[in-house]
């Protein structure tokens, strides 16, 4: 883990350029986490590395073009490179808002903004993956109270049926 970070950081992936002990509990954090509900590798590898494109709030384009998702795929494996990306570039207010309103859900790539059809796979992995890291974040991090939450209840309800059975488990558990 800590030589593919050590090459995310020479290509200035991300998150990673600022990496801390913090982060990397995240990261790994999420990894395990998926990785407990039965995730297949390729989903556990873009859970520990989820975090390769984000820039804070920064949308500059130059950190996501096709050379640079090239290298990061080199690093972490393709399967798991389209996880992160999507991930990464999804507008998460349109995402989001549509699935709440709608209960469709609507992806758009902010980086190249434009809209997409995700396939079903994909679909269920970015679902996964958004449960996993705020699940993470509300059980191991200072958002101990987001489970009380009912905007993050809703959330947790609206992509259950995107969910594999081990993350619906774990979120039926904590939504008791």
């Amino acid at each position: 883990m800590l030589d593919k970070i050590r090459r995310l950081i020479e290509l200035s992936a991300g998150e990673f350029e600022h990496i801390d002990m913090q982060l990397i509990a995240h990261l790994d954090g999420t990894r395990c986490m998926l990785k407990a509900w039965g995730a297949r590798d390729a989903l556990q590898q873009a859970g520990l590395f989820h975090q390769a494109y984000s820039k804070g709030i920064v949308r500059d384009n130059k950190f996501f073009s096709q050379p640079q998702r090239q290298l990061i795929a080199e690093v972490i494996g393709t399967e798991s490179e389209v996880i992160v990306y999507h991930y990464c570039a999804c507008d998460r207010e349109i995402f989001f808002n549509s699935l709440f309103l709608t209960n469709k859900v609507n992806y758009v790539d902010r980086f190249l903004q434009s809209a997409l059809q995700l396939e079903p796979q994909l679909l269920k992995d970015l679902c996964e993956m958004f449960v996993a890291t705020e699940l993470e974040l509300a059980l191991n991090g200072p958002h101990k109270k987001l489970l009380q939450d009912q905007n993050f209840r809703t959330f947790m309800l609206k992509l259950a049926p995107y969910l594999s059975r081990g993350a619906n488990n774990k979120t039926s558990q904590l939504l008791v």
